[in-house]
This record gives structure tokens, sequence and C-alpha cells, in this order.
């Protein structure tokens, strides 16, 4: 989502930069400075931003599959850019990704692994084209994936209910359309009435892999 974001800010940024910022305030105001100052910097992070996040598409292959929306690629050729406009090194080439626009079961919730292996069949070992879109707060790379046949991922997790189409507050998301006729033929998870949005189910019960803390050393 942060990537359609970026690109509404830029369209903002853009317009700005061919009129006056605040027009309608007194030009002598220390507080029109101080907005001017700060727009005009947020722009230009902004804008830093997503020249470093304009990735060019590559073909990878899959490593591992962690659930229904996480893979582990490596790159058949280094990606041109990475999401800090750094070129990674061989030795560090394996990339996380978060398949952008779906929002699968987590791995210990009801439907979970059914939709890892679903995944699974479709490309673990297989070479998919991966077009990164930015980064998520976990760090891993949100991508659109295309399986070997061309088909995008994202779309045939959804369509075939193991997946939902990932929503926010004012969308239900890219994938709607698709989700909808899962729910109406019942495939997958949506056969189950009890089956929870994975937002839900953290806000509950947390995440599936809590790393514990160290037990304190006992004293002498």
């Amino acid at each position: 989502m942060m990537h359609r974001i970026s690109r509404a800010f830029f369209q903002v940024c853009h317009q700005d930069a061919t009129r006056a910022v605040g027009e309608g305030l007194q030009h002598n105001s220390s507080i029109f400075e101080i907005v001017r100052k700060g727009w005009r910097h947020a722009c230009l992070a902004l804008l830093v931003q997503g020249a470093a996040q304009a990735a060019e598409p590559f073909d990878a292959t899959v490593l591992r599959v962690v659930d229904g929306d996480t893979l582990w690629v490596l790159p058949l050729a280094i990606p041109a850019a990475s999401q800090d406009g750094a070129v990674p090194p061989p030795a560090v080439r394996r990339i996380k990704l978060r398949i952008e626009g779906i929002d699968a079961p987590e791995i210990c919730q009801a439907h979970g692994a059914k939709s890892q292996r679903f995944l699974e069949r479709w490309v673990l070992h297989a070479t998919v084209r991966v077009r990164a879109q930015g980064q998520d707060r976990y760090r891993r790379q949100l991508a659109q994936v295309h399986a070997p046949d061309g088909q995008d991922i994202a779309a045939v997790m959804v369509r075939e209910g193991q997946a939902w189409s990932y929503r926010t507050r004012w969308t239900r998301g890219a994938y709607a359309a698709e989700e909808r006729a899962a729910q109406k033929e019942r495939l997958g998870l949506f056969a189950d009435p009890q089956a929870r949005y994975p937002r839900y189910f953290r806000a509950e019960h947390g995440p599936c892999f809590v790393t514990p803390r160290q037990a304190p050393m006992p004293r002498r």
C-alpha cells in the first residue's frame, strides 16, 4: 500500500512545484516559512525514496515458502537496485518477499498450513517474476510475484480461497473481486464461517513466533 500512497503524494508535490505553497497566507509570516520549508523537505525525501524503490523486475528461484504470503527467493541476477538504492553483494542475495495485496492466514491459525502448502505447489523451486514495490515494517520486500506461466500469484491465492485481499480502512483491496468470487463459491478458507482475518487473529493471539525472554540467572 505504501507505494500507492507515495505515488499520490508525488503527484501533490509535483503540483505544488508549479505554484506557491500556502498562497493564501501572508508571505512575511514566520509560520508560512516553517510550513513551506517543511513541505519542501518532505517532498524531497519522498522523491528520493521513490527513486530508490524503482527497481526493475527480476527473475528469482523460490527457495522457501514461509506461509501463504511470504517467500524466500534467490535472484537469478542481482537486481538493479534494492530498497535503499544499493546493490546487494552476492553473499547476501537471498531476499525475503511479502506478496503485495493479500493477507494469508497465519501459519499457526486455522487454514494457515493449507495456504502455505497451496503456495508451495505453485512456486517452490520454480522461477518467478518479481517486481519489488517497497518494504513493510518487518523489512520484507513487498512485491508482485508472477508464476512461470505469467499468472499473478496474489490473484490466484485469493481466487482459490487461500488468502484474503489486503484491505484497509477505506478499501477492500486490489483483489476484492477475486475474494467475492471465492466467497460465493465457498472455496478454501471461505467455506469456514469461523475463518478469521489475520489482522484480527494477531490482535487476539499475537504473532505465531515469539522469542521467549532469556531466563534470569539463578542467584548463588
